[in-house]
């Protein structure tokens, strides 16, 4: 855990210079050409086409807080709401990180403290041993094979294993985090939200139950609001200089602290794992989440396809809501993968007169290991805006989308 901790914080270290820009609450917010950041046009069509083709409603790729790209359904606009579905997950633990900061709860308390007994169908003792970082990390050894695995109710929330030892996506549980943050703060989710995270930074939303899911808390937000919150936990936590969320937190919900599955963190998806599990199976896949795409990149993921992407060591926030794809499971889905090959290819090589159609291997590389297949040099390595960043043919020791450039001759690469 500590090195996929140094693997973060040398990522957003590397973006620690670069000017971020927070939008005013006023509903105004700052564009920058994509252009201007030396993205290819056609690339920039080629992602917006594909948003409309997988029934897209909103598309936001921030880069350093500014809307690059953004683009709605005829139907939808920048005001509209849609349901964040188990994006939602990740809002809560902040809000719990938030609870935590304020002395209100601890991470380490029994749930049973805040929901009183029998809210399991457990006896006593074992009921009392499943903490609120065994619901974080989805952890707490009830049965999520139930006929209900959404329901709330004690005959519903069985025993299985001990806590700890079983990692298993489990919406019952993460529901009543609900209950016992709201029980710790003495107010609604819904207030807490407000008067700690969305007003501060300038967002709205709620949460609320839906008829085709009454045991759910489903967030409702617009487009942007998703956005700013993905800008926020990209700033560590830090909003235009009020940290509004610990950084320490930020770090701390953002690695795994389970080594069941190396991919979840405290209701947060990580791509820094050398595998990962899925909701439903209990199989370990090896790889990370997305394949190819920086070890830097964090997710709040949602059924059918409700997306938020950050990357730090890209300076990105992506933001995608819609109708379900032709790849929608519950979370983590193939989508995740088709997104990031498009943003990927956003940049392009810059002042390149021809490409050279032999192809250098292997891609992706990894952070500080050789390229080969390379005509001889000298190369050097250009970063995601364009400035050289080193010389020779080892790749750079922060992860993110490269171009590695000699006479006229270019490759992009992709560093994880």
């Amino acid at each position: 855990m500590k090195a996929i901790g140094a693997v973060i914080a040398v990522a957003c270290a590397a973006s620690a210079g670069a000017q971020v820009h927070f939008p005013p609450a006023d509903g105004s917010w700052p564009t920058v050409d994509p252009v201007d950041l030396g993205w290819c046009p056609e690339a920039v069509d080629s992602l917006v086409a594909f948003a409309d083709a997988q029934d897209s409603k909103a598309l936001i790729v921030l880069h350093q807080g500014r809307i690059a790209v953004e683009h709605y359904a005829p139907d939808f606009g920048p005001d509209s709401v849609w349901y964040w579905a188990s994006a939602g997950k990740s809002v809560l633990s902040t809000l719990v990180g938030l609870a935590e900061a304020e002395g209100l709860l601890g991470l380490d308390d029994a749930m049973s403290a805040h929901l009183g007994t029998g809210w399991t169908s457990l006896d006593s003792a074992s009921e009392w041993s499943i903490s609120v970082e065994h619901a974080l990390s989805m952890t707490t050894g009830l049965d999520d094979g139930v006929e209900q695995p959404d329901c709330t109710d004690p005959e519903c929330l069985v025993g299985l294993v001990d806590p700890g030892t079983r990692w298993a996506y489990h919406n019952g549980p993460y529901t009543l985090l609900h209950e016992v943050l709201a029980s710790a703060v003495g107010m609604g989710v819904n207030p807490w939200l407000w008067t700690r995270l969305f007003q501060p930074i300038g967002a709205a939303g709620a949460y609320s139950t839906v008829p085709s899911s009454p045991y759910n808390r489903v967030l409702f937000s617009t487009a942007r609001d998703m956005a700013r919150f993905g800008l926020l936990v990209s700033a560590g936590g830090d909003w235009d200089g009020e940290q509004v969320i610990p950084a320490a937190y930020v770090s701390d919900m953002l690695q795994p602290h389970q080594p069941l599955n190396s991919c979840y963190g405290w209701l947060w998806w990580l791509n820094s794992g050398g595998s990962h599990m899925l909701p439903q199976l209990q199989w370990t896949f090896d790889g990370p989440l997305v394949e190819g795409a920086p070890a830097d990149l964090v997710m709040a993921l949602g059924k059918n396809d409700q997306k938020l992407h950050i990357h730090p060591s890209l300076d990105l926030v992506v933001v995608r809501m819609g109708n379900p794809t032709s790849t929608s499971t519950l979370a983590p889905s193939a989508f995740d993968a088709l997104l990031w090959e498009r943003i990927a290819a956003l940049p392009c090589p810059q002042s390149v007169e021809a490409l050279d159609v032999s192809q250098p291997w292997p891609n992706p590389v990894r952070a500080g290991s050789p390229v080969h297949g390379l005509a001889p040099g000298p190369w050097t390595w250009f970063g995601w805006d364009g400035r050289a960043v080193q010389s020779g043919t080892v790749a750079p020791d922060v992860p993110g989308v490269y171009v590695l450039r000699s006479d006229g001759v270019a490759h992009r690469f992709v560093v994880n």
